[in-house]
């Protein structure tokens, strides 16, 4: 279900895809939506529906309140239907390639030659509320990404005559640009380097939205107290 809706947003090229795509995200946005605005409904009136009680027999706690209860209280304006749409454009699209990001940044730290940067992310996860400490991890995290990032590639179509590379490119054409390589280019050295400043760390290819802003790494990170944010 995520992964339709992440595809519709972000990998959509194949013109042959939209329908099936655009159809399932319809679905799946339909299905969440109708849950999300349960649990705001239970949140404005203090009293649970049947649909917020029937969702928390899969999700087991109200853990997921405590995040929708600020979404509630920062759009006291905005009707549960519309805060439900809200959540599910800013989560649901970006869902599928944060857990790749995830995955990508954990392999990156289990190779044998990365011992040391492993002992280092474990210290530093163990300072809660520490804004440097978090600083730091982002710091890993960007670095993982930048030799694997979620999507690997994207397709696009020049707007332009243009030579990139010694290949010329002609207006109009799709071409495929490279998100590994462009990161591994010479003003960004592919020896992973941990102080690097952010202007010049590599790019996912999705940009900062949703799950896979900078911020929200910042503050849902189990080591940054809410307090502090």
């Amino acid at each position: 279900m995520f992964t339709y809706t992440a595809r519709y947003v972000f990998l959509n090229f194949d013109t042959a895809n939209d329908w099936h795509l655009r159809e399932n995200s319809l679905d799946a946005f339909q299905k969440i939506s109708k849950v999300t605005k349960a649990h705001l409904d239970s949140i404005r009136d203090w009293i649970p529906t049947p649909e917020d009680v029937l969702g928390h027999i899969a999700i087991k706690n109200h853990d997921s309140h405590d995040f929708l209860k600020r979404v509630s209280e920062s759009g006291r304006d905005l009707t549960t239907e519309e805060l439900a749409a809200q959540v599910f454009s800013a989560v649901v699209p970006t869902a599928a390639p944060f857990s790749q990001a995830i995955a990508h940044v954990v392999d990156f730290y289990l190779d044998d030659d990365k011992r040391k940067e492993r002992e280092e992310i474990v210290k530093l996860a163990s300072m809660p509320g520490d804004k440097e400490a978090v600083g730091k991890l982002m710091v890993y995290v960007r670095e993982a990404l930048r030799f694997n990032p979620p999507v690997s590639g994207v397709y696009r179509t020049a707007g332009e005559d243009a030579i990139v590379e010694g290949k010329r490119v002609s207006n109009g054409q799709r071409i495929y640009a490279s998100i590994v390589k462009a990161n591994l280019e010479t003003s960004t050295p592919p020896a992973a380097t941990y102080d690097r400043p952010l202007a010049m760390a590599g790019i996912l290819g999705l940009g900062e939205y949703g799950l896979l802003s900078a911020q929200f790494f910042r503050i849902y990170h189990p080591s940054y107290s809410r307090d502090s944010s």
